[in-house]
Parts: C-alpha cells; structure tokens; sequence
C-alpha cells in the first residue's frame, strides 16, 4: 500500500471431495427361466466411497444390449450386505434371450456402470393332466344309471377344469 505496510500472509484451505461412483463386481441370475415363473438377480458386491442408496435392475427393452432411456425399469433391490438382489416376474417377458442390467446410486447421485446378464425365456409348455385310476360298477342293466369315478387326477402346471367320461 501506499504506506509501506504488509498485511499479515493470508492462507485458505480448500478441500476438494470427488464422489467417485459405485461398482457392482457382477450379476448373477439363472441361465434359463420358464415364462411365467419368477427367478431372483443379484448384484453382488456393490461397493462406493461413501454409501449405496439403491440399485435398481433394468430390461433391454430395445434389444440394443445399451442401457438408456427406452429401457424399462424392473425395479429396486433389497440389501443384503453388499448385494441388492430383486424377484422378478417373467409373465410380460418375451420368449428369447432377453438381457437385464444392474446400476448402482450413490448417496450423492452418481451411478454405477450398468451390468448386463443375459437370461433365456422359455416358452411354458403345458403338460397333459392324468388320472391314477377309475372306478364303477363291474356291470350295468341297460337303460340304467351309473357312477364312475377318478382317483387321483392331478394337473402338474395347474389345476384341473374336470373330468370327462366317454363309453
């Protein structure tokens, strides 16, 4: 200054925080789905600087095998440890290879790179019911009623309607 004097040294500390963003070691989730049924993804391994506040599970719903905003959402994992994993319900899926991902959110937003896994949607294929035994009268008189009956009638994918007799 004009003066002459000098003002005390001055000095700032600055703290510069990076919020690196999370990382899902892999996905897992069953090779083969029967359509219709549910199977369970997981992403394992979820780890951040600071904390996970969700990890949400996607369908390719484009086929371009790139997670983006045409894709659909399958929902958000629950925890356990450092895997989130979610159940998730074929019944709307295609038939076919269809690939899912995993991304991860930090507490401060930033997201994981997504993981893919590829899982084969199979078409259900509906199994004939059988019936163990029938039963009746060893003879009838002509013009004359009757009881048959089935024992044992199971369906092994799904119930039985009824059960229908032809003489």
């Amino acid at each position: 200054d004009d003066l002459e004097r000098q003002g005390l040294p001055t000095s700032i500390e600055v703290q510069v925080s990076i919020n690196l963003p999370p990382a899902i070691s892999s996905v897992s989730a069953p090779s083969t789905v029967i359509q219709g049924d549910t199977f369970t993804m997981t992403a394992q391994t979820v780890t951040d600087d600071e904390s996970i506040s969700q990890v949400v599970f996607f369908r390719d719903a484009n086929g371009d095998g790139i997670l983006d905003g045409s894709d659909l959402s399958l929902g958000t994992g629950i925890r356990s440890g450092e895997s989130w994993s979610l159940d998730v319900d074929t019944a709307g899926l295609p038939v076919g290879a269809t690939t899912l991902f995993a991304q991860a959110i930090d507490n401060r937003g930033a997201e994981s790179t997504p993981v893919a896994v590829t899982v084969q949607i199979e078409e259900r294929v509906n199994q004939s019911p059988s019936i163990g035994s029938i039963s009746g009268p060893g003879s009838a008189a002509m013009n004359s009623s009757f009881t048959l009956q089935a024992s044992d009638v199971v369906d092994p994918d799904g119930t039985v309607d009824r059960v229908e007799f032809y003489l």
